[in-house]
């Protein structure tokens, strides 16, 4: 059940109906009209951020964020690089911290490095590192083949970057700690469990769960038919994802929807999306098949961060009373980090004193100047 108290799930016999459409959450970030929005599912970007009802011939009813300080990357992260793979493409690569474990995150299908921003401003980087990627076909990343989506290759996108990072070997790696969103989330499952980076602490996994991920899957190509395919401008396009609740966070808007964003063909035509997520659909069921049994294998500390109980199916449920892997749940939309990025950072820094994954095993906590 959502946090009011309705079904998130989306039936298998059809499209979302009205009734399964709630009230948006409670603003605290801009003045928005109440425009409705269906309550959305697992199944990443292309399942539940992007399941929101296109009001047709309705204003954006939101404050234009032209207004705001549009914040760079380079106010969260310390660099940002171009990783080489040979074979492979050209990865772009967000860093920040110098020493300690690193957090190596993986975006959702749609997104890029930059949805990481607002919880990495959360981060005690004197003890940790972060490097967050853009996918293949994301992003600034440039692949010898972009259409190639399939989890077996993004997952290896992911082992030969860390590998072009820190020596090909992997003897002398740090700490690493996955930790993926939704497509992200399958990815660092299926990484977890092949075992290949030996360094491999810990998995944090974000609002996906196979269960209702395949049961969405008959209704995705109605739900990207549902949004726009063109922008006049940015501005339009951060303006369209707060009001139709995509993100809830102006910052993160403005921070992560740009870089989802590309120019129109020809020029001054405005902007369309970046990832083409039709073209994912191929793919769609090898990301979450079997993903419960996967994620379970994983042989280390395991933390899956949901928006809301109903999330789990059978084998998570049977699992989490178990013991065998931990629970948090945060009340968000689907896209917890850009949501509550505090309050994630908070969970998983809880998540690493309870296994001692920081640099000489000390507590560590949300830096004060980001505590509320």
């Amino acid at each position: 059940m959502d946090i009011n108290g309705r079904s998130s799930q989306v039936g298998t016999d059809g499209p979302p109906t009205d009734a399964q459409l709630m009230p948006p959450p409670p603003n605290r970030l801009l003045s928005r009209t109440a425009t409705p929005y269906v309550t959305l599912d697992q199944a990443g970007n292309i399942a539940r951020a992007l399941q929101t009802v296109v009001q047709r011939g309705e204003g954006l009813g939101v404050d234009s964020p032209k207004r705001a300080k549009k914040p760079n990357w380079d106010s969260y992260f310390d660099t940002r690089e171009n990783v080489e793979v040979p074979g492979r493409g050209s990865f772009q690569v967000y860093r920040a911290g110098k020493s300690g474990p690193v957090l190596f995150c993986l975006h959702g299908g749609g997104y890029t490095g930059l949805t990481w921003a607002c919880m990495v401003s959360n981060l005690p980087l004197e003890q940790y590192q972060v490097v967050a990627m853009d996918m293949r076909g994301h992003g600034g990343t440039v692949c010898t083949d972009n259409t190639d989506y399939s989890v077996e290759t993004l997952s290896k996108d992911v082992v030969e970057v860390a590998r072009a990072l820190y020596g090909p070997d992997g003897t002398c790696w740090p700490k690493i700690v996955l930790v993926g969103h939704s497509m992200g989330g399958a990815l660092v499952a299926h990484i977890a469990a092949s075992e290949e980076i030996h360094s491999l602490a810990a998995v944090v996994v974000i609002d996906v769960v196979e269960g209702t991920a395949m049961e969405s899957l008959p209704h995705m190509k109605i739900v990207l038919e549902q949004r726009p395919r063109h922008f006049p401008s940015v501005e339009e396009a951060v303006c369209w994802a707060l009001s139709h609740h995509v993100v809830q966070s102006e910052e993160a808007a403005l921070i992560s929807m740009p870089s989802q964003l590309r120019p129109a063909t020809p020029p001054g035509q405005g902007f369309v999306w970046r990832t083409p997520l039709e073209d994912t659909c191929p793919y769609w069921e090898g990301w979450f098949k079997d993903l419960s049994r996967i994620f379970l294998s994983a042989r280390v500390p395991k933390l899956l961060v949901l928006a809301g109980t109903d999330r789990l199916d059978t084998p998570l449920n049977i699992a989490q009373m178990q013991g065998k892997f931990q629970l948090a749940l945060i009340p968000a939309g689907h896209c917890i980090q850009e949501d509550e990025p505090f309050r994630l950072a908070e969970m998983i820094l809880n998540f690493f004193n309870c296994f001692r994954l920081t640099t000489g095993g000390e507590k560590v906590g949300i830096p004060s100047k980001n505590k509320p």
